[in-house]
């Protein structure tokens, strides 16, 4: 599901969202996922579940992390696959952005979500160790410069 387009994805992210403004304590330091995905989450009609906690010992972060990093990989991974970014997939994900503005998350994060994660993730051991055993576990260390730089234009250019 990660590798679909965000034209498809985008009402599943804002489920994510809606449950992730419901349900997550919202504090200066939060227990995160670490690497949230649509692969990580099951989908039911009224509810949704997310699996995969292995980086919960990863200590408190940033709240907001896990949920910034859902929706930028929900423009890297189809990106990777399909290399190409559509205008509309732009629209959607500048809308999902704007969200994760209005909810205060952190501005360091939420300004070059890029440089962010993979500084965390770096100076994080139990991140660090299996970005160690393989920099692709991580989407932030992948993602083409080319297209990390585009979203990051289309961040800056969020009134």
């Amino acid at each position: 599901m990660s590798w679909k387009s965000i034209i498809y994805n985008h009402k599943y992210l804002r489920r994510v969202l809606n449950h992730y403004k419901k349900f997550s304590k919202k504090s200066i330091n939060s227990q995160i996922h670490g690497d949230l995905t649509l692969d990580n989450i099951i989908f039911q009609k009224k509810s949704l579940f997310i699996l995969d906690w292995e980086f919960f010992d990863a200590g408190k972060k940033s709240w907001g992390y896990d949920i910034a990093y859902l929706f930028l990989s929900a423009v890297c991974l189809p990106f990777m696959l399909k290399k190409i970014f559509l205008k509309k997939e732009e629209k959607i994900f500048k809308q999902l952005w704007k969200e994760l503005i209005k909810l205060k998350i952190d501005k360091k994060l939420l300004t070059n979500p890029f440089k962010f994660f993979e500084s965390h993730i770096k100076k994080n051991l139990v991140l660090k160790k299996s970005y160690n055993l393989s920099k692709a576990k991580f989407y932030p260390f992948v993602t083409n410069k080319i297209h990390k730089k585009k979203i990051i234009e289309i961040i800056k250019s969020i009134k």
